[in-house]
């Protein structure tokens, strides 16, 4: 179950990616380093991602850089879209 929740959030924010314009080059890349992240750290963990990705001696520092702007673009986009359920649904109680 959680594979099929990581991979739906993971698909989620590529959506978002696609319909703000990024390129399908782009989204592949973002795919493929998100998904690799997934599976060896907690990507709802920014602590845990900010201490996984320098530790890999065998990355280059350009290549850490490029895991680490769409690590945190990834925690950004699930962060803003969860303030908007609970904005949405707070709205909604309002009515």
């Amino acid at each position: 179950m959680r594979e099929e929740l990581r991979a739906r959030r993971i698909f989620h924010t590529l959506w978002e990616l696609k319909k703000a314009g990024q390129s399908e080059d782009t989204l592949k890349a973002k795919d493929d380093r998100l998904r690799y992240l997934a599976k060896r750290v907690n990507l709802d963990d920014p602590d845990a991602v900010k201490g996984y990705i320098p530790s890999q001696s065998r990355w280059s520092n350009a290549y850490k850089q490029g895991v680490a702007r769409r690590a945190w673009f990834k925690q950004t986009i699930l962060s803003v879209m969860e303030k908007g359920f609970r904005l949405l649904r707070s709205l909604s109680v309002v009515s």
